[in-house]
Parts: structure tokens; sequence; C-alpha cells
């Protein structure tokens, strides 16, 4: 069992612990929305800070209901102390989203999309074909693309809800920073930087979007309208969604469109690499949600297969990364005597 960290004794305390495990993440924001700025104005992209700003308003409203319950909270709890850890995050992390969504949403800006037929070409090298037609013959059933659109639906909660624990846990202080490191430098190393050197859009927009030189994904298409037609496949309201932000040329919460490399398998293998450290029930879970994000975003055409390679990979040599950044900035425990 881990070894748990003893509260801060006094609002100093707290504060110093404050700064020591969010300095990492604080600064991977930091830099990320300077530079995101900057490129933005220079690119004559639209940029905002407040695309998230409800959240700010959600967290206001959260702390008041804390304050209000806490004679009433179990002391164990220590819901004091996890807000003061998790505030320097929490009060960045509208704005760091806000301006990952800016800039992904002016990709086009800043390089075309170029490499839906490359990316297509390395599917095909893999496995002699386009690999949603790996699948086809086993996912190619309008109940089982149901279940599957439902369950990749579950990645933003499961993702807000890994990323809301991560902050506001107290007992390993030295995972919290490896993890926040990793999934904030996801967003800003392969969701930005990556999307725009490797501009895709991906299957499902090849069309829609008219792009000229890529094949062999209109029966995916058409397959998919045709389930949508007996049982509802949540991606096309979505990808209504975004293909109307991206006519506007504004961006607008959760817009952008890319799909090299995938943020949904690097954020999921995140999940999978936490699980694990909490035991092996949460890492049989998080590693089978995995392989669904995989399968399910090929087959609902949001991906190439490489998309998700190069995501898992990506984010896996950041779960690395953030293992030193943890070694270098988090105290370790004294070894035992005993």
């Amino acid at each position: 069992m881990a070894k748990q960290v003893p509260a801060a004794a006094t609002p100093s305390g707290a504060l110093r612990r404050a700064v020591r495990e969010n300095a990492a993440a604080v600064a991977v924001m930091a830099v990320y929305i300077a530079v995101c700025f900057v490129v933005a104005r220079g690119a004559g992209a639209p940029f905002s800070l407040k695309l998230y700003g409800m959240l700010w308003l959600v967290m206001a409203v959260a702390v008041g209901l804390a304050a209000v319950a806490r004679p009433v909270l179990p002391r164990g709890w220590r819901v004091p102390e996890r807000l003061a850890v998790a505030a320097p995050v929490l009060l960045v992390a509208p704005a760091f989203f806000s301006a990952f969504t800016s800039l992904k949403s002016g990709i086009t800006r800043l390089h075309p999309y170029t490499w839906d037929a490359a990316i297509a070409g390395w599917d095909r090298a893999i496995f002699g074909q386009d690999a949603w037609r790996v699948l086809q013959p086993l996912l190619g059933h309008p109940p089982v693309t149901f279940a599957l659109s439902l369950l990749y639906s579950a990645w933003h909660p499961a993702m807000i809800a890994v990323f809301g624990g991560l902050t506001l846990s107290l007992g390993r202080p030295g995972l919290r920073t490896q993890a926040l490191f990793a999934m904030l430098a996801c967003w800003a190393l392969l969701g930005t930087w990556g999307a725009i050197a490797l501009a895709s859009v991906g299957p499902c927009f090849i069309g829609p979007l008219h792009l000229a030189g890529v094949d062999g994904f209109a029966p995916q298409a058409a397959y998919l309208r045709a389930a949508n037609q007996q049982l509802p496949i949540w991606e096309f309201a979505e990808q209504s969604r975004l293909l109307a932000a991206a006519a506007s040329g504004k961006p607008v919460l959760g817009s952008g469109i890319s799909a090299m490399p995938s943020m949904h398998v690097a954020v999921a293998m995140l999940m999978m690499l936490v699980g694990w450290r909490f035991g092996r029930t949460a890492g049989i879970v998080a590693s089978v949600y995995l392989a669904i994000v995989v399968i399910a975003s090929i087959h609902l055409g949001w991906h190439y297969a490489m998309d998700g390679i190069v995501g898992a990979a990506g984010a896996g040599a950041l779960w690395l990364g953030g293992g030193v950044v943890a070694r270098l900035t988090v105290p370790q425990p004294a070894p035992s005597t005993a």
C-alpha cells in the first residue's frame, strides 16, 4: 500500500505543498498558453481564453458548497486540503483548454490538411487494406456499432473524472505529478503541435470536406449512415457540430478537426497506466476501455489505425517523461528502517 502523505499542519505548509506539487503542471500550462497566443496571433487565427470560462463559475459554486457543508463533512475527506492542492491546476485549466481549442480550430491557418492520403497508405502497408475493412466483418452490425458509439462517447466524462480525481488527490504526490504532467503534455505536444505537423481530418470528414486523393472510405460512411437509421450513432451529431464550427471560422467549446495523432487513444493510454498504478482491477478495466477506444475510433470513422498507434506511443513516452519530472520535483519518502 502506498505511504500516505500527512496533511499539512499549517496554512503555510499547505501553500508550500500546493506550489511544490503543481509547479510542473502549471509551468506546462503557462508556457503552452503563451506560445499558443503568439502562434495564433501570428497566423491571424481567432484566440480566446474564455471558451471554457463556465468552469470557473462551476468551481466557484463547488468551493462555496464545500465551505457551507464543511461542518458536516467527515474530517477524513480532507476537503480544504484537497481544494488547496488542486487550486493552481484547476484555476489555470480552463484557460489551457481554451488555448488548445483555439489553436486546434485554426489548424488550417498554419498547415493545410495534406496528410490523410499518406496516413491511410501507412494503414494499408501494415494491414494489407484499410484498417476499418479488417474490423468490419466482426463489428459491422448496427447493435455493435451503437454499443461502440456509446462507449466511445463515454471518453469525455471518463477523462474529466480521471483528470479531476488526480488533481484533487493527496496520497500519491509522485503519481499525481507524473500523470498530470503526461496528460497536459499530451494535449500540448501531441494534440497541438503533432496535429499541426501531421494535419489530417480522418475518414469521417474526407467526404464532407471534399479531400481529394483519399479513396476507400465511402463504403464505411455508407454503412454508418445505414446503421444510424436503425440505432442512433452519436458520431453524426458531433461531426455535424464540428463541421458547423469549422465553417464559422471561430473556435467554440470543443471545436477543431484533427485526426493524427488520436488524443482519444493517447488519453485512454494514460488512463490505463494510471489504472495499473491503483491495482489489478482498475488496470484491467482501463486496459479494456483502451482497447474499445482504439477499435471504436477506427470503426466509427474518426481515425486511421496509425493515429491511435502514434497517440499511444506518444502518450507512453510522455508518461516516462512525467516519471522523471516527478522524481525531480516531488520529495521521495524516506526508506523504511523497519
